[in-house]
């Protein structure tokens, strides 16, 4: 009798694990965010793209035969307005992610790139100043595009991960709320499973040594069962469940054996 009562109070703790060990996975997205920023990524390309086909490289309007101070001077100026376009560029992202003003900012980037330009004049085909003008102009208007279209693409980037760390925050936030109600459900479950069985007519005649035989028994088949997960590796969410409510269990018994 007692045997077949060990079994069935092992199997309603089983049972009762097995309840209180799934766990929803939820899965969130921003699609239209996303879906905004690669149209802007797109365009902001399209743009240059068109520019460079309508209007060529700079280099084409550039002096074929110059001299190699020229050639060191050009490239003085190059890298001058590259260095300070990337600082710029810097500021412009910085500030464009906590949406604060950036038209002083891309302002400036103009007017380094027409600093340069100006400084190219003399480099220039004489027969292609006017064309070169052109190009001035439509590649200065490409750069406002551009500059307006990265605002948009960071503004809508950094909105992202700010949704996705009230998300995570938001989630952390009901985990810790459903642990909480899980761990008091099961507790409160494991109360009714433990009346159940001192109530049982068949358990109530055992022995008092017998009645903590019966738990101390089904206490190491629960800490069994809790230390086969344990040893898992790469744990799932489930698992760790699992061995959360063991832990509650094992607790439980012992202070319902050490009561006997």
């Amino acid at each position: 009798m007692k045997n077949v009562l060990l079994k069935s109070v092992f199997i309603i703790f089983s049972l009762f694990i097995g309840i209180f060990s799934t766990q929803a996975d939820n899965t969130i997205t921003i699609k239209e965010l996303q879906k905004n920023i690669q149209t802007l990524t797109e365009e902001k390309k399209s743009k240059w793209e068109s520019f460079r086909q309508e209007n060529g490289k700079i280099n084409n309007f550039i002096e074929v035969n110059l001299d190699n101070d020229s050639l060191l001077k050009i490239e003085e100026f190059v890298n001058s307005y590259y260095s300070k376009k990337d600082e710029l560029e810097k500021k412009i992202e910085e500030k464009a992610k906590q949406s604060e003003d950036i038209k002083e900012l891309k302002e400036e980037i103009l007017k380094i790139k027409l600093d340069l330009y100006k400084k190219f004049v003399p480099y220039i085909k004489k027969d292609q100043l006017q064309e070169y003008l052109s190009y001035i102009k439509w590649n200065i208007e490409t750069e406002i595009t551009d500059k307006n279209i990265k605002e948009e693409i960071i503004k809508n980037q950094e909105i992202i991960n700010k949704r996705i760390s009230e998300i995570k925050e938001k989630i952390e936030e009901n985990k810790k709320v459903l642990e909480a109600k899980i761990e008091e459900a099961v507790k409160q479950k494991l109360e009714e499973k433990i009346k159940i069985i001192r109530e049982n007519e068949k358990f109530k005649k055992l022995s008092e040594e017998s009645k903590r035989s019966i738990f101390e028994s089904t206490l190491k088949r629960i800490v069994a069962k809790k230390e086969i997960l344990e040893k898992i590796e790469n744990k799932t969410s489930i698992v760790q469940k699992k061995i959360e409510v063991y832990e509650i269990v094992e607790k439980r018994l012992k202070e319902v054996i050490k009561s006997l």
